[in-house]
């Protein structure tokens, strides 16, 4: 967690002294945007309870700029995890999660701003598991309301019409790696 976090932030500082023109206008031409994430997960071993972790996550959002500090919004999100444990259990893991979110600019640059996000959301996941060499299987129902904490920088690109977020994110409840703690990304469409 200590080496992930570190990384962005000194990512974050080099872009932010990269392109240190503040930008010379307080402008929200483009007030909405449609967020998209779809990224894989491969892990194996390191450390972890089981051998073997495959997992995708996903998410969709829509966010409205107040101004150009603050921008609020609702996201649907979730995330699927097949894994082994052990090489005699095997289990999948559904999760599904929609709620709001709240993200301030900490600075504005003339291509990237540096943010602080706050999301809640009501968190619904559903998980079995199997033992390997029987053919009965368990399943759980976990509901719940959680959130998360992320800090991060989001890149302007063609003409502010879209852009890239990179942000790390922090949790009560696990990600799609099986953390509490994990580094992401979201693509924005603005109009």
């Amino acid at each position: 967690m200590g080496r992930e976090l570190l990384f962005l932030l000194m990512f974050i500082l080099f872009v932010t002294a990269a392109s240190a023109q503040v930008s010379d206008s307080l402008r929200v031409e483009n007030k909405q945007y449609i967020g998209v994430q779809a990224n894989p997960y491969v892990l194996i071993g390191k450390g972890f309870d089981w051998d073997e972790l495959h997992a995708y996550a996903y998410a969709i959002r829509y966010g409205y700029s107040i101004n150009n500090k603050l921008t609020i919004g609702f996201e649907f999100s979730g995330f699927k995890q097949t894994f082994w444990q052990y090489k005699y259990v095997y289990s999948a893991n559904t999760t599904l999660q929609g709620g709001v979110f709240a993200r301030y600019v900490i600075a504005d640059f003339k291509n990237f701003d540096p943010f602080a996000e706050l999301s809640l959301y009501y968190r619904d996941q559903d998980v079995w598991w199997q033992l390997v060499h029987q053919n009965e299987k368990t399943f759980d129902n976990q509901n719940s309301v959680s959130g998360y904490v992320a800090i991060g920088g989001s890149w302007r690109l063609f003409t502010d019409r879209l852009s890239l977020d990179v942000m790390y994110k922090l949790s009560n409840k696990q990600f799609v790696n099986a953390r509490n703690h994990v580094m992401t990304y979201r693509l924005k469409f603005h109009f």
